[in-house]
């Protein structure tokens, strides 16, 4: 789980910096390749979509949450007895409800100097980490009073949600 946490931190820090060198370069349509749109090469790729962001609408967002919570409950069998660490679970693993503005962010970060920028991206990354921690710890404890069956269906289930297809 610990080696999960770092590789997505790990890939989230270089999402971000490419992300705010490229904002930063930008500079209203100025500096960018030739090609790329005004939101960048990844979003003209569709890379923003197949994320599975639906574009960060955290309307889009919910739903999509709503739909496969409702999909590993059933599949689970949750008993009566399990139900309050399945409300607790759940309720940790909301996506987001004030999805951050990033537009603003990227203008807050282009008016920073370099070490204020490294600390602002630092502190963000911090805030991330937090709450990727609050979410593997609500998975643990949740995981624990899972049965046996339950457990396998989980672990199957939490690798195909993770493009692993249960490999």
């Amino acid at each position: 789980m610990k080696k999960l946490f770092t590789k997505t931190a790990l890939v989230m820090s270089l999402l971000v910096v490419g992300f705010g060198s490229a904002m930063a370069s930008g500079n209203g349509g100025q500096g960018k390749h030739e090609g790329q749109g005004a939101h960048g090469m990844g979003y003209e790729m569709g890379m923003h979509d197949k994320m599975g962001h639906g574009g960060r609408d955290p309307a889009k967002m919910q739903e999509h949450f709503a739909k496969r919570i409702t999909e590993l409950k059933s599949k689970l069998g949750i008993t009566a007895a399990q139900e309050s660490a399945w409300t607790t679970f759940t309720t940790a693993m909301q996506p987001p409800k004030d999805q951050a503005d990033m537009r603003k962010m990227h203008d807050e970060l282009e008016k920073l100097s370099t070490p204020a920028r490294i600390d602002k991206m630092n502190a963000f990354h911090a805030e991330k980490q937090a709450e990727m921690t609050k979410k593997g710890e609500a998975t643990k404890a949740f995981y624990n009073v899972l049965t046996p069956e339950q457990r396998k269906i989980f672990d199957d289930q939490a690798n195909k949600m993770m493009g692993r297809k249960g490999h």
